[in-house]
């Protein structure tokens, strides 16, 4: 009985306090329920005053979202394009607020730099930066440093690509022919190129084909414009930047009818015999820059009658002897403005002549009708110099001259302007002793100059305003 009575008592006692631990939990689930509610109300009062704080201490942070992205948008295009990516990085480092702004707006992400491996790795970051700007169209680069290979996957995202700038100066290997179609580059207008292809198939391929929107092409050397498959006929603007040789330049002048700008490095002239075939005529052509030695080889064979500005740099003898055939320059009938660039004296090089050259022209009774002339200049020797002085001093010497600019580099002494000065002073005091100075179309003198203001010594500062002055009464 007393066994029985005991196990009854506990029953009871079990039963009973079963109720009060399920009520008190309830009562706890309560308690935690509402400090739940508090503590989220806490969270965002907190953020609502750091955001007030951030909007006192910080200005920007009261910029609207879409404003915000724009400020993004502006600080990408000014960077560097290898450093873009930091930027972006960076950007959506700062804050909640940033990130999400930044990745909410895909226009923050069309300038782009894609960083491959050592080894050709993928570079992973970029093809996040990809997927962020949603399809809309994007600039890139790619960063040449100590690569060697240029990875397939690049080529991932170029039905995207706007700009793209894909530059190996030690010739990095892509081999296209991997790909199974041409390129779909619906979006590309300007592409700048220098790489080694590497092809066994032995003819040509035509990767970059399909490209309706291409209109500026810089390449390497002649020989990528047939490997890729570039359309020609629809290019605006062409730049060979390195190399070529004569019979590369002259066939592939026949495409290049609605051409605007061309830009050409050196030519090769060993074995060039002067002979004058057909003629071609670039009829749209109205810049033409002559970048290398040799490179005025192309001007026999091309009838220019649009050309407007004429850029010339690193030229050789050759170059000038070919400048000075006759009937060469009088062709030019429009051309109004030329610049020559000047480089100095380098090891294992000979002197440019570009200047020289062109002073020389003077004495074969060629009057370019050149009305604006910029001159980047070089250390000179002293024959340059001199030919400086006594062109410049002469009336015939491109006598509708109207404007000429000086540009001194950092690395260059502004002595560089003395013979200009001392050239156009005589010719403007001649012109005053013979009463013609109404004859005289020079009015402008400007002088660029790199250099802090108080590198250009007193003495050639006070020349160069009495110059200034004399023309601009005269």
């Amino acid at each position: 009985m007393s066994m029985t009575l005991g196990v009854s008592m506990e029953s009871d006692s079990t039963h009973e306090i079963i109720p009060q631990l399920r009520q008190e939990a309830e009562s706890l689930d309560r308690k935690i329920g509402n400090l739940k509610v508090q503590l989220a109300q806490l969270e965002a009062r907190r953020e609502t005053i750091r955001v007030q704080l951030s909007t006192v201490v910080y200005n920007v942070n009261a910029l609207p979202p879409e404003v915000l992205g724009h400020v993004f948008v502006t600080s990408a295009a000014l960077t560097e394009h290898k450093e873009v990516n930091l930027l972006l990085l960076s950007i959506t480092s700062v804050c909640r607020r940033w990130r999400n702004v930044a990745i909410a707006d895909p226009t923050v992400w069309q300038r782009l730099c894609y960083v491959p491996g050592n080894r050709g790795e993928d570079d992973r970051l970029f093809d996040c930066f990809v997927e962020r700007s949603r399809g809309l169209p994007i600039s890139i680069t790619v960063d040449d440093h100590n690569r060697l290979m240029l990875p397939p996957a690049l080529l991932k995202s170029c039905a995207q690509w706007k700009d793209a700038n894909i530059i190996f100066p030690g010739g990095a290997a892509v081999d296209f022919s991997i790909l199974d179609t041409t390129l779909s580059l619906p979006h590309l207008e300007t592409l700048t190129i220098f790489l080694w292809i590497k092809s066994g198939h032995g003819h040509h391929q035509c990767a970059f084909s399909e490209a309706p929107r291409l209109r500026t092409l810089s390449v390497g050397f002649t020989h990528l414009l047939h490997q890729l498959g570039f359309p020609l006929q629809q290019l605006v603007k062409l730049t060979i930047l390195y190399h070529s040789l004569p019979h590369d330049i002259l066939a592939l002048l026949p495409q290049l009818s609605t051409l605007e700008e061309l830009s050409l490095g050196s030519i090769a002239h060993v074995d060039y015999h002067g002979t004058v075939g057909e003629i071609f005529h670039l009829k749209s052509l109205t810049a033409l820059s002559l970048l290398g030695e040799g490179s005025t080889l192309i001007l026999p064979h091309v009838r220019l009658p649009r050309l407007v500005k004429l850029h010339l740099s690193c030229l050789d003898s050759f170059d000038v002897t070919l400048l000075a055939r006759p009937g060469l320059l009088r062709s030019f009938t429009n051309l109004s403005a030329l610049e020559i660039t000047l480089r100095g004296p380098q090891r294992d090089h000979n002197s440019d002549v570009s200047l020289s050259g062109l002073c020389k022209l003077h004495s074969l009774d060629i009057d370019l009708p050149v009305q604006h002339l910029t001159v980047t200049l070089a250390d000179m020797p002293t024959t340059t110099k001199t030919e400086v002085i006594a062109a410049f001093s002469r009336p015939e010497f491109l006598p509708n001259l109207e404007c000429l600019t000086l540009i001194v580099p950092m690395s260059v002494t502004s002595q560089t302007v003395r013979p200009f000065v001392a050239g156009i002073s005589r010719r403007a005091a001649d012109a005053v002793s013979r009463e013609t100075q109404h004859a005289m179309k020079l009015r402008r003198l400007i002088v660029e100059s790199e250099k802090p203001p108080n590198a250009i010594s007193g003495e050639d500062m006070l020349a160069l305003s009495a110059l200034q002055h004399r023309l601009l009464v005269g």
